[in-house]
């Protein structure tokens, strides 16, 4: 009885904040928060949404052959395949009715887990295309963007619907954010890097590389896990825009000032 009023609560709450969304959209965020509910009622709901994203980077590993899910089914035991459930779910609301690039991630994330504390409200999704319009009106192809506080990637996903060829490179300082970001970019087939830094310290933790191969006519995501910095395109590239190309000029003292000399 009790998981029918749940669930019946989640309906209303959904239907509410997604009161524009067409019927399928609803029914993907019902049921992947109450997939959430089932998982996190043991633990800490923070702790079952970085499992969440670490299964769902690990599932996204198909290259790797020697995966291992064995931490998933020791501690969720028989609701581990929850999380498979929670992916596919989605991955379906992610899609947006084929046009892609919504951040469903996001948005769960606000709603569950965070709400709001360290001010980690995200930019809506309606300001991100706004702002991509207007500083980005046409992108080419294999141009690089980059958005140095990326959180969960809205602003590379606001970019990716002017031309998704391009190549999209983000960073922040939370690790929580980036992994989020890197499930968005797979999820739609995005090239490019998201590293895990402090953008203005440049204190470097990791960075993930994504990009795809072309298997039997269909573009298959993949990303790679980079350890070390020099490896990372992204913060090679942030370390040679720090570097000033013009020498800061040395004053010569052997010039007598000229506003002193007024006085003499």
């Amino acid at each position: 009885m009790y998981e029918s009023i749940e669930f019946n609560f989640l309906c209303l709450y959904t239907f509410v904040i997604n009161t524009l969304e067409p019927s399928w959209a609803l029914r993907t965020s019902v049921m992947l928060r109450k997939l959430f509910k089932d998982l996190s009622y043991r633990f800490d709901v923070s702790e079952v949404f970085t499992d969440f994203l670490d299964y769902a980077l690990l599932v996204m590993k198909w290259q790797d052959h020697q995966r291992d899910f064995s931490y998933y089914e020791k501690k969720y035991e028989q609701r581990h395949t929850l999380f498979q459930q929670m992916l596919d779910q989605l991955s379906i609301e992610s899609n947006n009715a084929g046009e892609g690039m919504k951040d469903a991630l996001g948005d769960f994330f606000m709603d569950e887990i965070s709400h709001g504390r360290n001010g980690q409200y995200f930019t809506p999704q309606p300001m991100c295309d706004m702002m991509a319009l207007m500083t980005s009106e046409t992108i080419e192809n294999n141009q690089v963007v980059n958005d140095p506080t990326c959180g969960s990637g809205r602003m590379l996903l606001a970019l990716g619907k002017l031309n998704r060829n391009a190549i999209f490179i983000g960073s922040d300082i939370d690790m929580t954010c980036c992994k989020m970001a890197v499930v968005n970019m797979f999820l739609n087939t995005m090239r490019g890097e998201i590293a895990c830094m402090d953008a203005l310290t440049m204190e470097f933790r990791k960075a993930w590389q994504l990009d795809y191969k072309n298997i039997g006519g269909c573009n298959v995501p993949f990303w790679v896990e980079i350890n070390n910095k020099e490896d990372s395109f992204h913060f090679m590239n942030q370390t040679k825009s720090a570097t000033p190309a013009v020498k800061t000029p040395v004053p010569n003292k052997k010039i007598k000032p000229v506003q002193l000399a007024l006085f003499q």
